[in-house]
């Protein structure tokens, strides 16, 4: 019943998620925080906090997408905060999950990209949808059970 026909090809403007900014905050500072713990000399520990640092400006700024659409033949335009239009093809690999999805995408002047949806960054009509589509397309797989019997 989840196929590509039965459910309308996503068209998302996502927001930034409040919750995947917490996510990303709580992270690296449980890294950074065991930081001198690490038996490695001081310089190689600065340079390890320095990138900590950087990695979580880049993961707290916001995506550089303003939209994403998809046609019904598997064809994407990702379209930027300045409305210049992208091609872009889904790459395998991605994640559904009742609160984030991540869609890896292939552009089409060789870049790669990966944009996560939080479950806040669009309405839930839009997220359960985006998860029926990429259900019926097989390209992104669904969680994993943690325990498996």
């Amino acid at each position: 019943m989840s196929s590509r026909q039965s459910v309308p090809a996503p068209d998302l403007a996502p927001r930034p998620s409040p919750r995947l900014r917490l996510l990303t905050l709580a992270v690296h500072g449980c890294a950074l925080a065991l930081l001198p713990a690490i038996p490695w000399p001081t310089p190689w520990l600065f340079l390890l906090g320095a990138m900590l640092l950087a990695s979580a400006w880049r993961g707290l700024r916001s995506s550089p997408w303003a939209r994403l659409t998809a046609s019904g033949d598997g064809r994407w335009w990702l379209i930027d905060q300045d409305g210049s239009e992208h091609k872009a093809r889904l790459r395998g690999g991605g994640l559904r999950h009742p609160w984030l999805v991540t869609l890896p995408f292939h552009l089409a002047d060789g870049r790669r990209c990966v944009v996560a949806v939080c479950a806040d960054s669009v309405p839930a009509t839009e997220h359960r949808a985006l998860r029926r589509w990429l259900a019926g397309t097989g390209r992104v797989k669904a969680r994993e059970p943690l325990i498996k019997s």
